[in-house]
Order: C-alpha cells, then structure tokens, then sequence
C-alpha cells in the first residue's frame, strides 16, 4: 500500500475557478490508443543505475515541457548507501548532473519538484552528521544554473523542499532547534529515506528571500508537500502531542494552507491521515485510517467537504494524485486483502481498472487528459509498467516498444499533459534506468516505430542504441529494490501488502 521507490496568487478563486474549467469539456472523449514512441533511458552520473522517485507526497518531476528529474548512482562510495546518489535533469535527449552541496562528490542529492518553468528544488547532504540521530543531515535547496543553492532552515538539522511552481514560491519542512522524537513520523516516514529527526519539523514556505514557518494543527510537526500556481499549499501535521496506542505517534492529518490560515481537512475516523497531492483548484487527495487504525481509505477534500472514496471491499486503498478536472487516481485493495487494484474515481464513481493479468495494479498518476499510468503484475508475475485510456482500456507499455531491446518498463509513475510517460526500466544486466516515454507526431520524420532511441551514456555524448538481447521479466533492478527497502519502514502497523506495484 505504501511502498515507493525513493525516493507544488492568484487574483480570486473565482477567477482561478474559471481558468480551471475551462478545457475540461472533452476531457474524457475516447480516442485511439498511442503505439509510437521514443524512449530515452536516463544514464547513471557514473556509476550502475538511475531510477524515479515516488512519494509521499507525490513528487511533481516530470513538466509539461518534458522535463524529467530522477536520481542515480556515482562511483563513489557511500556507507549508507552503497554509493553517492545524485540527483539528474533530462531534457530534449540529453541529462545533466545537477551535484550536491559541498563536497559534492561525497553528499547525495535528490531533485523532488520541476515547475512548468524548469525551477528544480529537491534535497542535498551538507557533508554534516546529524549528533542526535548518527544519520546524514540533509538540507532543502534549489537547482540553479550549474548552482546548488542552500534554502536553508530554522537553525536546526536539516530541511528537505518538496515542491515549486512557477513563482517561485517553495514548500517542504524545516527543522528548529527544539528536541522532538516523533518529527520523521509524519505520513509514516517522510524524511529522505526515512531517516529520523530528532528536533521539532515544521512546515516551510520560502519565499522573495525569506522562510516563514506555516504553523501545525495542533502538535509539534507539520511538512508541507504541494504548492500550486495560486499559492495554496497543502501537507500533513500532527493535532496533538499525545501518541496513539494503534501507531505509536500522534494523530495527524492533512492542511490546507492559504493566505496564513492553515485549514484542517479532517480525516475519516481514525489517527493517521496524509495528503498525496493537490491540484490546482485546491482539491486534495491521500489516504486516511478509520476509526481504530485497521482500515485505511483513500480521500477526497474539496472547500471543506471530505468524501470517502472507499475500496472494491478490501481494508487498504490510497489516493496518489487529482488532475484538474477532480479525477482521482490510486489503488484499492479488494475483497479479502489479497489483491489491490488501479482505480479511477469521478464524479462519485469509482471504477476498477483491473490488471495486465496478474493480482495487483497500482495507479500513479493521471493528466490533464485522463490518461492514467502505473504499474500491474502480469501472470508471470513480474511488474510491467501500464497505460490506461478511456475507451482503450489498460495497455502494458511493453507491447509498445521493439522486442528484444534488451529491457523491460517495471512501472510508470508520471505522465504529463503532452502524454510524456517516466517510470523504471530494467535492463538486461539487472540494472535500473529511469526512462521518458515521448509520444511520436504522425509526421515525425524517421522511423520511430521500429528504433529504440537511447541516449545511456555521459552527458553531451552521442545516443548510442541498446543492443539487442533476450529479455527477461525475472531481473531485479537491485538499486530500485535497496531504495525501497529503506522505504518499507513506513507505517507498517496499519496493514495491507507491502507490493510497489
């Protein structure tokens, strides 16, 4: 339910309402199914493997423009790690290393957000261990122009940002000087790879130069996950300082955040709720317990008003992501706990998309479009990545590249409005790229339904092919696996499978 790979001013509302419903008419027409693509594997900053990472919250690292962000392996080192992870930029076939604060050579460095204008905010070690903890301090910082750029926080161990938009604004946590023992807590595990805090976590806008601290609901700790184009963030805090006998913590739940006033979304009975995303109208999904933590639902919050999106009679579901038309997507376990399923809930419907075969499938993100993308089992059990479209139905990504290229798409965790799908591949070798799947124009010149387009080398270098080879569905991409590993500490005591597809 919960696993991930390692791992966003306006005039009035009533104006941004009306922008925001404005292309939703044909929204979901049927159309044909797209079967031509390019893809783009993103290469390691030198060392094995890239992979994307996934929340929560949900990261937002895949622009409209067809910028990608990622992360990937060094040659050097790491104890905690294995090696240094950097954090990479790919556009138009080409992908850059964006570094870590000093010295960048030994610090990890991950990007969390893109806005539509190419800011990039993520997350960068200081070359600092943290005293209380004995793990890497991380600071949140900004990727500018070659520059990492420290955003600093509020005079404790660490900060991480975890979303931009166009103006600029960012939002994430900052960490003060105050002891606190519940901080990395927060959404099950929201620290960079779950490492814990020992000092109070509070939710971050920097903006125009400056920090301000946007409060907490009540309790100690708060991050903010989303900022959008209107400046409404929304995030997760504690309500209380007391821990629940069912999860050990606090109870928390989801804010909404405008204009100073920090709003309670509420949750749906129990002591453990979270968002995943926010879109621009304001609306918020993510997943909330019932009363006594043993069920968990996916949610909807729309201008104070929260729905039960429910499950397909399973205890576990979770909503990852809205788009702008209040579609929802995520996954919902049924009947008996032995399988979960895609769905896709609007308008107060909510409808299985089903699987490429096998038992579990997972939804991770949706477009402007309605196109919706994730990942499935397929009978050999084996994870392969999916595209779902209305009136197409679920299509495995696979059947839609050359066979014997020499790898596999395991998921598709992002998908823009130009239909730009990334997600993980697995190689041959059992290494992991991150891949950009680039939708081709019918008068495209070239061939692109018959060649692979790869560019696997250093930046700036030519794009050579992969070579032909038998491909497995049995490789286990091993970075994406450890990167999860380090996530499977989150929240464990509220059930359902431990399964990233």
């Amino acid at each position: 339910m919960r696993i991930r790979t390692y791992s966003r001013r306006f005039v009035t509302s009533l104006l941004a309402m009306l922008v925001m419903t404005i292309p939703l008419v044909a929204q979901y027409q049927a159309r044909p199914s797209p079967h031509r693509y390019k893809l783009y594997l993103v290469p390691p900053p030198g060392g094995t493997d890239t992979s994307g990472i996934s929340g929560p919250p949900v990261p937002h690292l895949l622009n409209n423009q067809g910028m990608l962000g990622s992360i990937g392996l060094t040659s050097v080192t790491d104890p905690f790690f294995g090696f240094v992870i950097h954090g990479v930029i790919s556009r138009n076939g080409t992908s850059t290393n964006l570094g870590a604060l000093p010295p960048s050579d030994s610090n990890l460095s991950a990007p969390l957000s893109i806005s539509d204008n190419g800011r990039t905010v993520g997350a960068s070690g200081n070359g600092q261990i943290d005293p209380l903890t004995g793990f890497p301090e991380f600071e949140a910082v900004s990727f500018q122009g070659g520059q990492v750029i420290d955003l600093g926080n509020f005079g404790g161990n660490g900060s991480v940002a975890y979303s931009v938009n166009n103006r600029g604004q960012v939002v994430g946590f900052a960490l003060n000087t105050i002891p606190d023992p519940y901080g990395s807590f927060l959404m099950g595990c929201s620290t960079i790879a779950c490492f814990p805090t020992g000092q109070q976590m509070r939710a971050a806008l920097w903006q125009n130069g400056r920090m301000q601290d946007l409060g907490t609901l009540g309790g100690n700790d708060a991050i903010a996950g989303i900022v959008n184009e209107a400046g409404q963030v929304a995030g997760t805090s504690y309500t209380n300082t007391i821990p629940n006998s069912t999860t050990g913590w606090p109870s928390q739940d989801p804010f909404f955040w405008e204009r100073g006033r920090m709003v309670d979304v509420g949750n749906l009975g129990g002591t453990f709720a979270y968002a995943d995303w926010m879109n621009e109208r304001g609306q918020i999904v993510g997943l909330s317990t019932l009363a006594g933590d043993a069920i968990s639902h996916p949610f909807f919050w729309d201008r104070g008003r929260l729905t039960d999106i429910g499950t397909f009679g399973g205890s576990y579901g979770e909503a990852h992501q809205v788009n702008n038309a209040g579609a929802v997507i995520g996954l919902a376990a049924l009947s008996g706990d032995q399988a979960h399923h895609a769905f896709l809930w609007r308008s107060g419907t909510l409808t299985d998309l089903g699987t490429l075969g096998g038992t579990l499938s997972n939804a991770w993100a949706i477009n402007s479009s309605g196109q919706v993308v994730g990942a499935s089992f397929v009978n050999s059990g084996a994870t392969h990545a999916f595209l779902w479209e209305e009136g197409a139905g679920m299509i495995d990504l696979n059947t839609l590249i050359p066979p014997g290229s020499g790898l596999y798409l395991e998921n598709a965790t992002l998908i823009n409005d130009r239909g730009q799908i990334s997600g993980d591949a697995v190689l041959d070798s059992g290494n992991s790229r991150a891949y950009l799947l680039t939708p081709c124009d019918d008068d495209q010149p070239g061939d692109c339904g018959s060649n692979i387009f790869v560019a696997d080398a250093v930046a700036d270098a030519p794009a050579p092919s992969i070579k032909a080879a038998p491909t497995s569905d049995e490789h286990i991409s091993n970075f994406a696996d450890q990167l999860r590993q380090l996530q499977r500490r989150r929240q464990s005591s509220l059930g359902g499978p431990t399964q990233s597809q």
